[in-house]
């Protein structure tokens, strides 16, 4: 991974062996995508009963976007999508965040639809919500097609 998703998982506060399992499924996307990654993003969201809750892992390059679900070894859900230009509608739903500065309220969700009608889900709680903006600001808005 680069300095920059090493610095981003960091940032999150991760326990070890959470922390572990996202860097083996981002090592295996950028296997699957023959390259590294530009970017990675946790998927995440505020359960009432198990408070925060990582679904996914996204790993995204110039052409593609990855998604791994984050479940238990030994099992592996990969699915890889063409990014490029095959972004068809892009909604974003905030709680709590003015789009600028998140704080701990604060929520963001990410609907992406591609081409072929797939649609991708990313979603973020408090100062996730940051990095979510930010790649889709860097990485969805220049893929509308």
């Amino acid at each position: 991974m680069n300095n920059r998703s090493v610095a981003y998982l960091d940032s999150l506060g991760l326990t070890e062996t959470l922390r572990f399992r996202l860097e083996v499924l981002a090592a295996r996307c950028e296997l699957i995508l023959g390259t590294e990654p530009s970017a990675v993003f946790a998927s995440e969201y505020i359960s009432q009963e198990a408070g925060r809750v990582y679904e996914s892992l996204f790993a995204f390059t110039a052409d593609f976007v990855s998604e791994a679900q984050v479940a238990e070894e030994p099992s592996d859900q990969i699915d890889i999508v063409p990014l490029r230009s095959s972004v068809r509608h892009w909604i974003l739903n905030s709680t709590h965040f003015d789009l600028r500065t998140a704080g701990d309220e604060s929520r963001l969700s990410m609907d992406v639809w591609l081409a072929d009608n797939r649609v991708a889900t990313l979603r973020a709680s408090g100062r996730n919500c940051d990095r979510l903006l930010e790649l889709g600001l860097e990485l969805i808005r220049p893929n509308i097609a």
